[in-house]
């Protein structure tokens, strides 16, 4: 099946978290007329997916083999390649970003666990609150509702967990304030941690190494400069890539696509470069609803 836009029944919806880390609610609402294939780039956040009608499916591309099929509730932790995601039905839900210092006070465990890979929610939180969530989220009358809802919900929970460690929380911050991605010394510096330090301290509240946080990070900058209508060329210059063949390759391996492919599928499904999420495709922006242009943090 090709990559295929998809219609949608909800203008933007989005709420605003009042919680350290919790960086943003999403309703959508997807009514498709037939099976439809987004790509998800890289995202430099921790993401809840909770579906209270449909399902979607989740794979790794190339071969989309054994996709990861969401019914209820799943999370994703960061990763330094793409997911498609696919739709049969009519699918509505409300998809939670957070901070990955964040995620790692939600559910108390290393996040190394939840890296490069799709899992259920239920088993993350305390036995019943799930499912609970999910019958509170599907029985609200409106989508302020659903958003009061989460918030209250995840402000008990966060405040239940693991404290994340402060100069892990900084130095993920700093990331997207450099440059160019910085290397561990520099950010083991800045925090003032060693490097193994920090490296191990990422892999259990982060879930990934310093350097591949600030691959995901500075690919998400690049993304934003692009929707906002930069070039190619302009934002992985603005960036910090060596040179373009440096920027095509590390784009492709993080995407599976090229910069051009990106355009592209973009003005194919109609989309315009502002209206793009950082770091997602055209498709997912429709997706997720939210058309805001400012890098999550």
């Amino acid at each position: 099946m090709e990559f295929s836009a998809c219609s949608h029944a909800l203008p933007h919806l989005s709420g605003v978290p009042s919680h350290p880390g919790v960086l943003a609610y999403r309703g959508f609402r997807l009514a498709a007329a037939e099976a439809c294939r987004r790509l998800d780039p890289p995202a430099d956040a921790v993401i809840l997916i909770l579906v209270t009608e449909g399902e979607l499916r989740i794979s790794e591309p190339p071969d989309h083999q054994a996709p990861f099929v969401v019914r209820r509730a799943s999370v994703r932790g960061l990763r330094t390649s793409g997911l498609h995601f696919e739709h049969r039905t009519a699918v509505t839900g409300v998809e939670v970003a957070l901070a990955p210092w964040a995620a790692f006070r939600l559910f108390g465990v290393p996040l190394r666990r939840l890296s490069h890979r799709v899992v259920e929610l239920d088993p993350l939180l305390p036995a019943g609150r799930c499912a609970a969530l999910l019958r509170a989220l599907g029985a609200a009358d409106d989508w302020p509702e659903r958003f009061r809802l989460l918030d209250t919900e995840l402000g008990i929970l966060l405040a239940r967990g693991p404290a994340p460690a402060v100069p892990v929380a900084r130095a993920w911050r700093s990331l997207p304030q450099a440059a160019a991605a910085p290397s561990v010394a520099e950010l083991a510096r800045e925090v003032g941690l060693s490097q193994s330090q920090l490296v191990r301290r990422f892999l259990e509240q982060v879930g990934v190494t310093p350097k591949a946080a600030a691959r995901i990070v500075r690919l998400r900058r690049t993304l934003g400069l692009m929707a906002g209508g930069c070039s190619a060329a302009d934002a992985a210059l603005r960036t910090g890539y060596c040179d373009q063949a440096h920027f095509s390759r590390e784009f492709k391996a993080m995407t599976g696509i090229s910069p051009r492919g990106f355009r592209l599928r973009a003005y194919a499904s109609g989309s315009t470069g502002p209206e793009l999420i950082p770091g997602r495709s055209p498709e997912v922006a429709e997706f997720i609803q939210d058309r805001a242009v400012t890098p999550l943090r």
